[in-house]
């Protein structure tokens, strides 16, 4: 076998190899540079966002026990909802640190309460999840998707954050730390 034989597999799969290193090295915003696509803002507000200042959209989804759970129940005090799924590895860990807020219940903290609302999967599904991970945090069905489409959700979890009167003062899509999320709620009880 000669050099010339192996040399255009070879710069072949140098070419591959560098591309490979650039795009791995370089994060998803090379990728749209080298193939001329448009390039995703992901610092754009999520969908969700056109709520802001608007009336929270009304929800009355079942628990795991099958109790009906209300917007109309918090009309006095300020809410959070988030939205998540079991698959979404994200959004169930966000579930983890919801639980973690609301064992952080003392006299002088001020907490709101949390309404997680599952998006579009089965009960026992759900159901299982929460009662492996031994979680205490309200968990709610939106199995129809509903709510999923009234709140205008693109990505899981996102986090509406609604004051007394049920007006959204604040959404977020993503992850929250404990800390961050008890800042957020920190400015809708204000």
């Amino acid at each position: 076998m000669t050099f010339k034989t192996i040399q255009t597999p070879l710069i072949a799969l140098g070419i591959v190899g560098t591309l490979f290193l650039f795009v791995y090295l370089g994060g998803s915003s090379v990728l749209p540079s080298i193939t001329g696509a448009p390039r995703l803002d992901t610092t754009e507000a999520p969908p969700s966002a056109s709520l802001i200042g608007q009336q929270s959209p009304y929800f009355d989804l079942p628990d795991i026990s099958g109790t009906h759970v209300k917007l109309t129940q918090f009309s006095t005090t300020p809410i959070i909802v988030v939205f998540w799924s079991t698959w979404n590895s994200q959004a169930a860990d966000q579930i983890q640190i919801l639980d973690q807020y609301i064992a952080h219940k003392s006299p002088e903290a001020q907490l709101a309460p949390v309404v997680a609302i599952n998006s579009q999967e089965e009960k026992s599904l759900v159901s299982s999840f929460v009662s492996r991970g031994g979680y205490q945090v309200q968990v709610v069905l939106d199995t129809q998707g509903i709510a999923t489409s009234q709140y205008q959700i693109k990505s899981l979890p996102t986090f509406f954050f609604i004051d007394s009167t049920g007006i959204v003062r604040d959404v977020h899509a993503g992850v929250l730390s404990e800390k961050e999320l008890m800042d957020r709620v920190d400015r809708v009880l204000q």
